[in-house]
């Protein structure tokens, strides 16, 4: 039987609604944040119908717990802390707005896009490092990620890092 995998991002947090990057630090869900939870879990549960084996492995921070615990209200399944899974660490960007770094770090945003931007945080973590720490979880796969808000996909896998995917998928991803 082919394993399903959804890939489902924490609802909108305070910091969100803020502007404010989060990095490895955190803050709690906003009222729309709880109810985009509720939605995910009305629509995992509908997807999910009838399963007994489900599993959500979830980031230790506190923003995914708390989505995931909602999520929980819809879908009978067995949750399973994976750090390697938690956000990308921007170090001293953690908490800061882009105005905020863009006063801190005069020229250091300019020519990113909106996916690497943060791949630039002085000592945050790198790229590679991101990579080697998602493909850790199994290196074999070709993992296809689409952002169900925005409807962008991306392909990742080890040869070809994060590329723009050329092909549609029923999986989808919030990050």
């Amino acid at each position: 039987m082919a394993v399903g995998v959804y890939l489902v991002r924490h609802g909108e947090t305070e910091w969100n609604a803020q502007g404010r990057y989060q990095g490895k630090l955190d803050s709690r869900l906003t009222h729309r944040g709880r109810e985009q939870a509720r939605d995910a879990g009305r629509q995992l549960s509908a997807l999910l119908k009838g399963r007994s084996d489900v599993v959500l492995h979830i980031s230790p921070l506190g923003r995914t717990r708390e989505t995931a615990e909602i999520i929980r209200n819809f879908v009978d399944a067995t949750p399973i802390l994976e750090p390697r899974i938690q956000e990308v660490s921007i170090s001293s960007w953690d908490g800061l707005t882009r105005a905020d770094i863009d006063a801190g770090w005069p020229g250091r945003l300019n020519g990113c896009n909106a996916y690497d931007w943060f791949f630039r945080a002085p000592d945050g973590e790198a790229y590679e490092e991101a990579l080697a720490r998602i493909f850790s979880l199994d290196a074999s796969k070709k993992w296809i990620i689409r952002d169900g808000l925005k409807g962008i996909s991306w392909e990742v896998s080890p040869d070809l890092g994060f590329q723009p995917a050329m092909r549609r998928t029923s999986s989808w991803v919030i990050w």
